[in-house]
């Protein structure tokens, strides 16, 4: 029973991340479809791209955290954490459904509708993403949905991980990241990395979020 388990809940995730093309020839993905501007973002003015930078982290590392967001914003850049709305920062999946990326997020779909839409909203309409990985984070049901979404947006049309804007921060140097993020720029933490890394993001944003706008008309070509 445990392999025809493990072949089910492969096809069923498959099947979430690939769906079927439509008589059009489209693709109705999850996240690969083009940007739907009816669904709001945390962000007042809702304009897409520019100087923002999304921050995912766990509660436990809201300090490390917040030295980043001071280094980001004195090189000019607009960082954005999610302040619980809605979901428990801490919120896990149940047991069973823990690593089953199909079940987590139908599970979020019926228990909490409006960060699956939100959230991922808003990370989509930042020009960089930075990933901040530490034990508590690995747990998390909110920042393993941030990291599908972050491997969704950013490797499209088989653009190489290392050139995306995606920056992972790992606290210690025995963590692994999320598979979703193992192949984007990642670093083991120490005093002062925030400071050059926020010069690196401030250097590469503006093409960054060219990069992301040409993106959403490819989206609008072949996915709805």
């Amino acid at each position: 029973m445990g392999l025809i388990s493990w072949f089910r809940d492969l096809y069923n995730f498959f099947h979430f991340v690939f769906p079927r093309k439509d008589k059009e020839g489209k693709i109705p993905g999850f996240l690969y479809k083009s940007d739907d501007p009816s669904i709001p973002d945390y962000h007042a003015d809702g304009e897409p791209f520019g100087r923002r930078v999304f921050i995912s982290f766990a509660r436990g590392s809201l300090p490390v955290a917040e030295r980043f967001e001071s280094s980001l914003r004195k090189v000019g850049l607009e960082p954005w954490r999610y302040k619980p709305k809605e979901v428990p920062e801490d919120a896990k999946m149940p047991e069973r459904e823990v690593g089953n990326l199909a079940e987590q997020g139908r599970y979020l779909k019926e228990h909490y509708p409006e960060t699956l839409r939100l959230l991922p909203a808003t990370l989509r309409r930042c020009s960089a993403v930075l990933f901040l990985v530490s034990e508590e984070s690995l747990q998390s049901m909110l920042c393993e949905l941030e990291a599908f979404a972050a491997m969704s947006i950013h490797t499209l049309g088989g653009r190489p991980p290392t050139d995306a804007p995606v920056y992972v921060i790992l606290e210690s140097p025995e963590l692994r990241p999320s598979p979703w993020l193992s192949a984007f720029w990642r670093r083991i933490y120490e005093e002062g990395l925030e400071e050059a890394l926020a010069i690196v993001i401030a250097g590469e944003i503006d093409a960054q979020a060219a990069i992301l706008s040409l993106a959403e008309q490819y989206r609008r070509q072949r996915y709805r």
